[in-house]
This record gives structure tokens, C-alpha cells and sequence, in this order.
């Protein structure tokens, strides 16, 4: 009795980790991210940060009646931000966190069709309309928020006023 117990627990065991998908290889997941263009939508991600923060910051400082030298000072500060992100949000930065997540995330069977549906051109659009997509996305995202974002600030000088009492 005791040796068909051992027996099916051995089998199940070897079964179990047959099942197991395999982990993909790091030159697969590097194939999928340049068919995938990542690279290029990291490069671009200030750059489309820039208009809608500078939007929020305008709206944030709208009835601080900031001087001409004030507006310059905040307008360079956004600059510095922005030159901030794109250095430590750069490409080599950030791949090998890309890399890891996809890995930890995918099989190589996964990654394998990822791959296979990118290289078509259905994939291939996807990938080239996916920046304007975002772009049209982040645009109409700020929009629905703004109003949100008046409130917010309203809320912040009320505060900061009954706090001067």
C-alpha cells in the first residue's frame, strides 16, 4: 500500500512540474519590448508631460497674480522637472525594470505570441497608433479632471486662508 502512495506522489509530483509554464528568456522579452517600440515611448514620456503640467501649473498659480519674474521662475522650474524626469526616467533606467515585470509576469509561450501577433500587421498598427492614442488619452483625461483640479485648488487656498486666521 505504502509503495502505491509513494508511487502516486511521485507521479503527481513530475506531473505538477511539468505543468509549470516556463519563465521566458530575457532576449525574448528584449525582442518583445523593441517590436513593442517601449523604448521610444519612454524617450517621448517628458515630452508629453510638458503641456499638461504646465497647464496644472498655470491653473494652480491663475489667482496668485505672480509677476512677470514669477512666472519666468515657474516656468524654469517646470523645465528643471521635466529635464529631472527624463534623466531618471530614461530608457536604460528603466529596462531593466520593464525586463523583471515582464518576465515575472509572461511565460515564454506568452511572450512567444506576444511577439507573433506584434509582427502582424494588425500588431504592427497597434504599435505605431498606440502614442496617439495616449496622447489623445492624457488630453481628454486633463480635461474631465480640470474641474476636479479647480476644486482641489480652491480647497488648498481655503485651508491655507482659515489657517492665516
Amino acid at each position: 500500500m505504502q509503495i502505491k502512495k509513494l508511487f502516486a506522489m511521485t507521479v503527481l509530483s513530475v506531473f505538477a512540474s511539468l505543468c509549470q509554464a516556463e519563465p521566458p528568456s530575457e532576449a525574448s522579452v528584449n525582442t518583445l519590448l523593441d517590436i513593442t517600440k517601449i523604448k521610444s515611448i519612454v524617450d517621448k514620456m517628458p515630452a508629453t508631460m510638458e503641456q499638461p503640467m504646465r497647464i496644472m501649473l498655470r491653473q494652480a498659480a491663475a489667482d496668485q497674480n505672480l509677476s512677470p519674474e514669477q512666472k519666468q521662475t515657474l516656468d524654469a522650474t517646470a523645465q528643471k522637472f521635466l529635464q529631472i524626469i527624463g534623466e531618471e526616467f530614461s530608457w536604460e533606467e528603466l529596462k531593466p525594470i520593464y525586463i523583471q515585470i515582464y518576465m515575472e509576469t509572461f511565460t515564454q509561450e506568452e511572450i512567444d505570441s506576444l511577439i507573433a501577433f506584434y509582427q502582424t500587421p494588425t500588431g504592427s498598427a497597434l504599435v505605431d497608433k498606440m502614442p496617439l492614442i495616449m496622447q489623445k488619452a492624457s488630453t481628454l483625461v486633463l480635461e474631465k479632471y480640470r474641474p476636479l483640479m479647480q476644486k482641489f485648488n480652491e480647497a488648498i487656498r481655503q485651508a491655507l486662508t482659515e489657517q492665516k486666521k
